[in-house]
């Protein structure tokens, strides 16, 4: 029932829906680093060796002391999304026409995009809520390219065919549902010759993974990334802790 009346949301007040969404992504993750600790690891984890990306393809980053919506400690180690660095690693030695961040919370992938392409391609970054909007820039100026950074608030169909209409573009959305409303056949031949990276969030948006799926299997090579479990012992700058956080605050 409740996913029923989400898609029925969705497609009257996709915008205000959206926000709703996002919102409630926040709060879950406020609510999850608060009641297993995470905060105070992530705390202690900055304290000791920086406010900096440790591992992966954003190695170096700088951050904020805060993330929006997902977990902060794991960002910090590296860990975060890792199912997606080999994807990462390939398109870093691409050429693109601009960058594409739908949900772009603080800024994670807008501003680690901006510094990992080469090229230095425009980024676009979308994102409902304001807090996140002034993170991003936030964290844009914080590592010196705000002026490759553009943040916007709601991004629809039109919006996204606007900024891509047949360029080469490095698309990445996590937008809690909205994906559906999203990438639909208005969009396809304005997104042929993109990537695209689309988190799916099948509990929020019941069958979008099938019908986005189909939808790309004539324009592109589709490829469905399950997550991954991540081992404490793999990472070892986290070591410092006697009790080490358990597999699932590392994602």
């Amino acid at each position: 029932m409740k996913n029923a009346i989400k898609a029925t949301l969705l497609s009257v007040a996709p915008s205000l829906t959206g926000r709703w969404l996002a919102r409630r992504a926040e709060r879950h993750g406020e609510r999850f680093m608060a009641s297993t600790g995470v905060g105070k690891l992530a705390e202690d984890f900055a304290a000791r060796y920086g406010n900096s990306v440790r591992l992966g393809e954003f190695a170096g980053m700088r951050l904020l002391d805060r993330s929006v919506g997902s977990a902060f400690l794991p960002k910090l180690v590296g860990s975060y999304e890792a199912e997606l660095h080999p994807c990462l690693r390939r398109a870093a030695a691409q050429s693109w026409d601009a960058v594409i961040d739908v949900g772009c919370a603080e800024g994670y992938y807008a501003v680690g995009l901006a510094m990992l392409f080469k090229e230095r391609p425009k980024v676009h970054a979308f994102d409902l809520t304001p807090t996140a909007r002034q993170l991003c820039r936030e964290l844009a100026r914080l590592n010196g390219v705000d002026g490759k950074v553009s943040v916007h608030g709601a991004c629809d169909s039109k919006r996204l065919i606007e900024i891509a209409n047949g360029k080469r573009c490095f698309v990445i959305s996590d937008c809690e549902g909205f994906e559906s409303e999203l990438f639909t056949s208005d969009t396809l031949e304005a997104l042929q010759n993109s990537q695209l990276v689309i988190e799916l969030h099948e509990r929020e948006s019941p069958g979008c993974t099938t019908a986005i799926s189909q939808l790309f299997q004539a324009t592109h090579s589709v490829e469905l990334v399950p997550a991954i479990p991540r081992l404490p012992d793999d990472y070892a700058d986290l070591m410092m802790f006697t009790d080490p956080p358990k597999h699932g605050n590392l994602r």
